[in-house]
């Protein structure tokens, strides 16, 4: 798992000119474990790598192939303002004077282009890229933060100026988020969505980093300008830490399914605006979907409460159920793949056939569990299933909540009760199922109201299939439960979009029941149905 870790800020010890004074040092670091900052989705893995120029007896390295020669990032970068003056005396290109004749080639670091660097020393180096080290095409951005303190955010540019890798044409999209207040501190945010350079004789199109390829940089150089005086660095030196802070990290998600990056960004981590970039770099460790390719390392990761994402197909032969804690929540994101659950379960009671003490449940719901993207079924092969021993795919309860969407979710039998998805309600549970197939050899969805609680269920556009019905509703009443019905149990039921199906395929008189004896039935004792 990646993580990313908050701070990267640096060292750039730098001299302030007020007449020809020293003022404050100010430094700007990245963080030394730069290749953590990253974020991922899917089955996608990224690196950010961060370079400077070799200085070899004051003089930047160069070889006749590459140029510039370049080296990892170093922390505590001196940081310097830019002295160039034109013929009147004035700051050049703020400082920073004229680009030199020599260039750095980006090949030397398995990236690509050439970049023009400036010829006053005073501008640091700071080249950014992002490595695809998965094995899926990827969507990339990456975002950097700009330490400015208490100084006004139009004043920015006549203090820090940065150069990038052909932004203006598109290489790299830039969209200027404005000041965000980070850890108590402000910085001005900006995204780089990459989008390659085709057009530009590039090898990369439509935003597409391919596997095992790096990005064209984002940032080049950092430096400040000419025009700085001391009290512009005492004011953009917010967390007065004697540094200037940038900050930087990258996130990446698989190119399947979407149409562009900018929408597969947005959809996989929120759009790079001002609320979500404060979240995403004040978190001390941001916590990326794990990647699972045994059932081991799925139950592991669901009962930790982590956001998953299947790599391969999964077959888990353990009767053992996995358990959404309450006040969990986890996303598993089955990736096209398929999850079965496959046991041949003992009876437990040793009294010769399973009983409802023997229930079977592969994923018990109680906390909030988001299913997506593939197939999940269990196969019970015991053959000494009674009356009343089930076998479940999911169990909801205890105000647990699951959401099915773009998924087949199959019980392939094994015993007289086998619900794909078993909703109890002993307080308030919830149910969405979107885009998606429940299917089983007896009841697919079951909604079992023994409690004084709400069952809020939804089914847009999918398909319900079972044998016996594909939707029972059974509210306990008090001829269910012998005079002592259960009282005020709600069943919210929304059914919406013109997609939906329900299949019974032995009686199709009971395809939705509502009740427990009869086909359209509702006899509650006072508990309430509404369905919108």
């Amino acid at each position: 798992m990646k993580t990313f870790k908050k701070v990267i800020a640096s060292v750039l010890a730098f001299a302030m000119v007020a007449a020809v004074s020293v003022g404050a040092t100010v430094a700007y670091l990245q963080d030394e474990d730069s290749d953590v900052n990253v974020m991922t989705l899917g089955n996608v893995t990224i690196e950010q790598h961060e370079y400077e120029r070799v200085v070899e007896n004051g003089e930047y390295k160069t070889d006749t192939t590459y140029g510039y020669v370049l080296k990892n990032f170093s922390q505590a970068k001196p940081l310097y303002p830019a002295t160039d003056v034109d013929a009147n005396g004035d700051p050049y290109n703020y400082g920073a004077g004229n680009y030199g004749a020599t260039r750095v080639k980006m090949s030397q670091v398995d990236s690509h282009g050439s970049m023009d660097v400036f010829v006053n020393k005073n501008a640091v180096d700071k080249f950014v890229t992002v490595e695809n080290t998965g094995k899926s095409d990827a969507y990339v951005r990456t975002l950097i933060a700009f330490e400015i303190g208490s100084l006004a955010e139009a004043e920015f540019d006549n203090i820090i100026r940065t150069s990038s890798f052909m932004t203006t044409q598109g290489v790299w999209k830039v969209n200027d988020i404005g000041v965000v207040e980070i850890d108590g501190n402000k910085y001005v945010v900006s995204e780089y969505l990459y989008n390659g350079a085709k057009a530009l004789g590039g090898v990369h199109e439509n935003g597409v980093l391919p596997a095992g390829d790096t990005t064209y940089p984002s940032l080049a150089q950092v430096y400040m300008t000419g025009s700085a005086t001391n009290e512009d660095v005492e004011a953009i030196d917010g967390n007065k830490n004697g540094t200037y802070d940038i900050l930087v990290f990258s996130q990446a998600v698989q190119t399947a399914g979407f149409e562009n990056a900018q929408t597969a960004l947005d959809t996989a981590f929120g759009v790079a605006d001002a609320t979500n970039a404060k979240a995403w770099f004040e978190k001390d460790e941001f916590e990326v979907p794990v990647t699972v390719a045994t059932a081991e390392e799925l139950t592991a990761a669901l009962a930790a409460g982590k956001d998953v994402v299947l790599t391969e197909d999964i077959e888990s032969d353990s009767d053992e159920t996995i358990t959404i804690q309450a006040g969990a929540t986890s996303t598993l994101d089955l990736n096209g793949h398929t999850l079965e659950f496959v046991t041949d379960d003992a009876d437990k009671n040793d009294d010769g056939k399973l009983t409802s003490a023997d229930n079977e449940v592969a994923i018990d719901v109680r906390g909030t569990l988001n299913v997506k993207n593939g197939t999940i079924t269990i196969n019970h092969m015991s053959d000494n299933f009674g009356w009343n021993a089930c076998t479940e795919v999911f169990y909801v309860g205890f105000n647990g909540t699951l959401n099915i969407d773009n998924a087949v979710i199959e019980n392939l039998g094994g015993s007289d009760m086998a619900y794909a998805v078993d909703v109890v309600n002993s307080t308030n549970t919830t149910l969405n199922i979107t885009n998606s197939k429940i299917k089983s050899s007896y009841i697919p969805v079951r909604i079992f109201n023994n409690g004084s609680g709400m069952n809020n269920v939804t089914i847009k556009n999918s398909t319900l299939e079972g044998v016996s019905r594909a939707f029972w509703v059974h509210i306990y009443s008090d001829k269910d439960n012998g005079g002592k019905g259960v009282k005020d149990s709600t069943l919210n039921l929304n059914i919406f979009g013109n997609g939906n199906t329900f299949i019974a395929t032995k009686n199709d008189k009971r395809i939705i029941e509502f009740g427990f004896d009869d086909v359209i039935n509702f006899d509650a004792d006072g508990n309430q149905i509404t369905i919108s």
